[in-house]
């Protein structure tokens, strides 16, 4: 499955292919700025700063921890390109005010104004074309490859998400029948396993299964959903799923709350 496992997280590959091609735009922008500030001499730019690499390595890395915190590396984007250049600049914002109350406790943290301003100029600059260009050409590599347990009423409701808002965050990958229900949703869309959930998900790359069981008191396949959540998928209600994708909860499929849709820390 396309995720890395880094303690308890798991973290989706492009995201962090992602974050670490930005992560080389900012330090490399740091960089860049002295450059320029000081007519490319490096002799320059160690009297002017000391060790460059150590604020850029600063820069980096407190951008990066808040481009994560305004939700920039996760699949559910609603407003598109949009919706990521606003939270970019409230992210530079709050990124200047940061840098500069840093500046004030710790004087030989300093950039100056000039490289500061480059830096973040450029950095937001690369980053924007970077972000509309995958935008554009991306297809599907970001978004959530989903798999829905149940062919019964519940799952039609899915198939009920026709704005393209809606459908932006994930890609379906099929529906799962499960022995003794009645299918109800398109039957070139039903997935036959011939395998354990489990091996099917790792197979096909699945990020998180969508539970819409009509009856889970008949044939809840409980082992091999704890399987697949052991492995990183992620186990979602139906509720929970419709108040994530469309901004709206659907008070006809809230039940009880199950074991296996625990809260777990996410990344993307």
């Amino acid at each position: 499955m396309s995720t890395f496992r880094f303690f308890n997280h798991h973290i989706r590959v492009p995201f962090l292919l992602l974050g670490l091609v930005e992560a080389c735009i900012l330090f490399s922008a740091v960089y860049l700025a002295a450059y320029i500030r000081f007519e490319g001499k490096i002799a320059n730019v160690k009297a002017g700063l000391g060790e460059l690499a150590w604020h850029a390595l600063i820069f980096t890395g407190l951008f990066i921890l808040i481009f994560m915190a305004m939700g920039l590396y996760q699949s559910r984007m609603r407003d598109g390109i949009k919706g990521v250049l606003l939270r970019l600049i409230i992210a530079y914002c709050i990124g200047v005010i940061i840098l500069n109350t840093l500046f004030y406790i710790i004087p030989t943290l300093y950039l100056g104004r000039g490289l500061l301003f480059i830096s973040l100029v450029s950095s937001f600059t690369a980053i924007i074309i970077l972000r509309h260009l995958l935008f554009k050409i991306s297809g599907d590599t970001f978004k959530k490859r989903i798999l829905i347990l149940g062919t019964g009423g519940k799952a039609v409701s899915i198939s009920k998400l026709k704005r393209k808002t809606d459908r932006i965050g994930f890609v379906l990958l099929g529906y799962v029948h499960l022995r003794g229900t009645k299918d109800e949703v398109d039957s070139n869309k039903i997935v036959t396993l011939k395998m354990s959930l489990k091996e099917y998900c790792m197979k096909n790359e699945v990020d998180e299964i969508i539970l819409a069981i009509e009856d889970r008191r008949k044939n809840y396949p409980i082992h091999e959903l704890l399987d697949c959540r052991m492995s990183g998928i992620e186990i979602t209600e139906l509720a929970s799923f419709f108040e994530r994708e469309t901004g709206k909860l659907k008070l006809d499929l809230l039940q009880n709350g199950f074991l296996i849709c625990w809260s777990a820390p996410r990344c993307c």
